[in-house]
């Protein structure tokens, strides 16, 4: 779902709506509500942004600009009508019959695909060389690339390179070395004041928009978008958290993903690799 096609009256409804049937169910008073409490906030930002994505809109097909129904439906019948027909008596004949239709279908799509090119191409409008760009821009490929394993040995294998990755990052079961950090006196129990509704209203509205989300996939848009409206439950969850000194657990978890480090000449070493750990958007805010 994309944030562009949202429709944030909607949203901003519905997720109002949930929010309250869901005050009238949990208090915070311990951490199994507030752990609860925390999930429950999380998964309707999420699903009531998700849910107008997944909903069917009859009449709404669009088809490709260079499509000629008038042409290649005529064709598509006779293929269809090819093939039927080569299921029934699996000859030879009938075979080739089909492949011609099948062929003739191909050409056909690749010469409309071809006249719509050259005529977007020769169109005056001012922002089409800036579309032509978007289109013919090499997608970066999400595969990861071959890895070389201590033997030497390249290897191709996703678990194997899983393996290697971990290996290089996990640190469970390393211990550090802290013998160059002075030990520190026991910090004495420290009360923390209040968080205040203006506080998180101005730390969301200088949230960074285009970030990467944590477990929960919410965004720092839908946050935003939200406003006013999760205010007072977050005030009244982080205010709780504070009251028992408890973190939330949900709000502790968080994926890694792998990025390549800059101008490695050899990104077939594991080293030449980082990671990067993505946490909750809420949990940041708190």
């Amino acid at each position: 779902m994309r944030l562009d096609k949202l429709n944030e009256k909607e949203y901003i409804t519905n997720v109002t709506a949930r929010l309250k049937t869901l005050n009238t169910r949990i208090k915070l008073k311990d951490q199994q509500e507030i752990d609860e409490g925390t999930k429950q906030i999380g998964k309707i930002i999420y699903g009531e942004y998700i849910k107008q994505g997944k909903e069917v809109r009859t009449g709404t097909t669009k088809e490709k600009p260079w499509w000629n129904k008038k042409v290649l439906a005529p064709i598509r019948t006779e293929q269809n009508r090819a093939r039927r027909y080569y299921l029934l008596t699996i000859s030879p004949g009938a075979r080739s019959i089909y492949q011609q239709w099948q062929e003739e279908f191909t050409t056909t799509v690749e010469h409309m695909k071809r006249h719509h090119w050259r005529k977007f191409l020769a169109s005056q409008e001012p922002n089409y060389a800036f579309e032509a760009l978007k289109f013919t821009k090499i997608k970066s490929s999400s595969k990861a690339k071959p890895l070389r394993k201590q033997t030497g040995e390249i290897t191709n294998d996703k678990k194997e390179q899983t393996e290697l990755l971990f290996e290089m990052f996990a640190q469970e079961g390393k211990r550090a070395d802290l013998s160059d950090i002075p030990e520190a006196p026991l910090a004495l129990e420290k009360k923390f004041k209040k968080i205040t509704l203006n506080e998180i209203k101005t730390s969301i509205s200088q949230l960074t928009n285009k970030k990467a989300p944590g477990l929960d996939q919410i965004l720092n848009e839908l946050l935003k978008i939200l406003g006013n409206v999760l205010l007072n439950d977050l005030h009244k969850l982080f205010n709780a958290c504070l009251q028992i000194g408890y973190f939330p657990r949900h709000l502790k978890k968080a994926s890694t993903i792998i990025i390549q480090k800059v101008n490695k000449k050899d990104y077939s070493d594991p080293s030449a690799y980082c990671p990067i750990t993505l946490i909750s958007t809420v949990g940041k805010l708190f």
